[in-house]
């Protein structure tokens, strides 16, 4: 895979931050993912926020992967060296008699980490961390989120299985990377602009093809 030449900024301090979000176009859901390293040794905080649609008992996301429990988001982070803080949830209640989710949740919470490589298994899709002296280089990949539910389901939960992946396919991933002063950057995907690196993936890619999508960067401080 063709990597786009090396890119070197000038004007952006060495405090930086890789911004993933999630917006979709005529759905409620959201998520956005925003990771802020402090120092050379790329530790920092990572921010995430995301909005999902609830159960009827309003107690339980029908995201699987994205929780609304501060105990569960807690136990996932158990055995790594990160810290929570600062986690907020906040129940939203539409009007929409026709909605089969009138019932939504606005999440946020902050994670301190000395290494991030310790968020590997912890955000959205799976990624891999190397890191080499100035250089990190992450890997990450989207599996497809239309897998089939097994025979024994019963029609209302494939009618809620259906809904969801509705509701999911009018979103796209979208990536930000703000790179550090006189760093150099090189990705497989995306553009490197004024001190930028963008990177957009529909949601729809990841439920009509099969293949895992994946995205490459490295980042070299000077």
């Amino acid at each position: 895979m063709k990597l786009i030449p090396a890119f070197s900024i000038k004007k952006i301090g060495y405090i930086f931050s890789i911004s993933i979000s999630l917006l979709f176009l005529h759905a409620c859901f959201e998520y956005e993912e925003t990771v802020h390293f402090y120092n050379k040794n790329f530790s920092g905080m990572i921010e995430i926020k995301y909005l999902v649609p609830l159960n009827k008992a309003k107690d339980k996301s029908l995201i699987k992967f994205l929780s609304i429990d501060k105990e569960e988001v807690e136990n996932k982070l158990s055995g790594y060296d990160l810290n929570l803080i600062e986690f907020q949830k906040t129940i939203v209640e539409k009007d929409e008699a026709k909605s089969l989710f009138p019932y939504k949740a606005q999440v946020s919470y902050k994670i301190i980490f000395k290494k991030f490589s310790d968020l590997n298994g912890i955000l959205i899709g799976t990624m891999l961390t190397k890191k080499k002296g100035k250089t990190i280089v992450v890997s990450r990949e989207f599996r497809t989120i239309s897998n089939p539910l097994n025979k024994q389901s019963t029609q209302g939960e494939k009618k809620i299985h259906n809904q969801i992946l509705k509701f999911l396919k009018n979103g796209y991933m979208k990536f930000t990377i703000l790179l550090p002063q006189n760093s150099e950057c090189k990705t497989t995907h995306g553009q490197i602009e004024n001190g930028f690196l963008s990177y957009t993936l529909p949601l729809s890619e990841t439920m009509e093809r099969p293949d895992v999508q994946s995205w490459d960067f490295s980042i070299t401080l000077p």
